[in-house]
């Protein structure tokens, strides 16, 4: 049973069995972390980041040669944003990992190295 709460807030009560769970709308923050791009990479996978359901701002954290990393808001649960990293490596055509503990996702791309 979905029932909306009279507070001002966009708070949702879901009863389960004897159980209430709550769902807001308020962002989670993440780490994003991405591994092998290059620039141009970076900068396709920064565009994506932007399109992503539930998204509402990002930041770089730290930046180098082949390794970025952003501050990541999102009102997605973290199921949602893992899905949306894998299914964007794949429009990006880019071989690539998502892994995900606590509050970080790392994103690596997989490259073959010629012998």
């Amino acid at each position: 049973t979905l029932v909306r709460s009279s507070a001002a807030s966009d708070v949702y009560k879901i009863h389960v069995d004897k159980w209430v769970y709550s769902e807001s709308n308020l962002p989670t923050g993440y780490a994003l972390v991405f591994s092998n791009f290059k620039v141009q990479e970076i900068n396709a996978i920064e565009e994506y980041l932007t399109t992503f359901s539930g998204y509402k701002k990002h930041r770089p954290v730290k930046s180098s040669m082949r390794t970025a990393e952003y501050w990541y808001e999102t009102a997605s649960k973290s199921a949602r944003l893992n899905r949306n990293l894998r299914k964007m490596l794949d429009h990006l055509n880019v071989k690539g990992r998502v892994t995900f503990a606590g509050n970080e996702f790392k994103v690596e791309k997989i490259t073959l190295r010629s012998k």
